[in-house]
């Protein structure tokens, strides 16, 4: 029985990619497009169902399934006749992430480039924390574009002023003091005195 009925249906398909190995890139996106094309052909198996089968531990305020989504859109261009109506596309903000980190890439039409948006969980993240990971991901991005077939293990989204930051925070060498060891004086263990 089929019914006429107006609105947006998604179903989310959760993919699990194998990143194993030393992989590159290019052998990346071979892998995503044999996981979607998998996960395309039960595309109609509703999400509820597949997290019942899955049957995850499940914690208050986390998704049951994954933490980090990913998503590409291609925004439509222009207005268009909707059964003799005239439609337009309008963008609506939404403050709410859905999981922990929500990538949005969005083909512009008539575009050379793509615009990203991330939404984060302000519990878990601060805004320069997640500007931080917008600006790694942008870089990330870059560096595949421009090598595909660079192994994906020697790219450092990480400029080298952060690279730097991060040795001098975890530099903890420091000259430590043979009295802090339970030596005695004259060289010899403190404990041998207990032993003895």
């Amino acid at each position: 029985v089929s019914q006429d009925l107006v609105g947006l249906f998604l179903n989310m398909v959760p993919l699990r990619m194998d990143v194993s190995g030393d992989v590159t890139f290019e052998d990346l996106l071979l892998r995503a497009r044999a996981a979607n094309t998998a996960a395309y052909a039960r595309a109609e198996l509703p999400f509820d169902q597949i997290v019942e089968a899955v049957a995850p531990a499940r914690e208050a305020g986390r998704h049951p399934l994954f933490q980090v989504m990913l998503s590409f859109q291609r925004e439509p261009g222009g207005t268009k006749d909707l059964f003799g109506t005239h439609v337009e596309p309008q963008r609506v903000e939404t403050d709410t992430a859905k999981v922990d980190l929500e990538f949005t890439v969005v083909e512009l039409p008539g575009a050379d480039e793509l615009v990203g948006e991330l939404r984060y969980a302000t519990d878990l993240f601060d805004h320069g924390t997640a500007q931080l990971v917008a600006e790694r991901f942008g870089r990330l991005l870059e560096t595949v574009v421009a090598e595909p077939r660079r192994p994906l293990s020697e790219i450092d989204p990480r400029t080298g002023a952060e690279v730097q930051r991060l040795a001098e925070v975890n530099d903890t060498a420091a000259p430590v003091h043979p009295g802090l060891l339970g030596q005695r004086p004259d060289g010899q263990d403190a404990w041998a005195d207990r032993v003895a």
